[in-house]
């Protein structure tokens, strides 16, 4: 599926990322849904020889929900994925204003369903560090409050649990790739 409304139309957004490109800037797109991901990605593979040789960086915040082929375009172009790993501890409330948009389901009680895309594709960091990828930690710092919370942080990008429910456990990081994450140490 391709989730998500994108902020502006997707001809602006692909002309910004080339026109910004072209123009000497690292390019750091917001994107929380498959949707946006997807139109940032295509932009960043179509000019990253120009980056590459420019010495600029591409790089997505808060990458929520990501296809499975772009998890590995991400890695394989290598671009920096900044996570808000707070947000990886799992929250009925905010679940609900999400998932039934992308997954037909069957109550409540279905919300954390692993079968379904959402639970399968969200905050998807160790496949995208797998395939290549620079996992970084990011806060979101003040929108979400001024604390920018990083034990809290470290802690919910290994353990991505909250009330005994865990969010897309096999996306974890472990203790090493969190740290790296944390400290600029990722390799690229």
């Amino acid at each position: 599926p391709q989730s998500g409304n994108l902020a502006r139309p997707e001809e602006y957004l692909r002309a910004y990322i080339d026109k910004a490109t072209e123009a000497g800037f690292s390019v750091h797109v917001h994107a929380l849904a498959d949707k946006a991901v997807r139109v940032a990605v295509d932009e960043f593979a179509k000019v990253k020889d120009l980056a590459d040789r420019s010495g600029l960086s591409q790089s997505l915040a808060h990458v929520q929900l990501v296809h499975p082929d772009d998890q590995k375009r991400i890695g394989e172009l290598g671009v920096y994925s900044v996570f808000t790993f707070v947000w990886t501890a799992s929250g009925p409330e905010y679940e609900m204003m999400v998932a039934p948009f992308i997954d037909q389901l069957d109550g409540v009680a279905d919300l954390y369903n692993p079968d379904h895309y959402y639970m399968q594709n969200v905050y998807p960091a160790r496949s995208m560090q797998d395939f290549g990828g620079v996992i970084v930690h990011g806060s979101d710092a003040p929108v979400g409050g001024r604390d920018p919370m990083p034990l809290v942080s470290l802690q919910q990008a290994i353990t991505r649990g909250n009330d005994g429910v865990l969010l897309n456990p096999k996306e974890s990081l472990d203790i090493h790739s969190t740290i790296a994450a944390f400290t600029n140490k990722s390799k690229k």
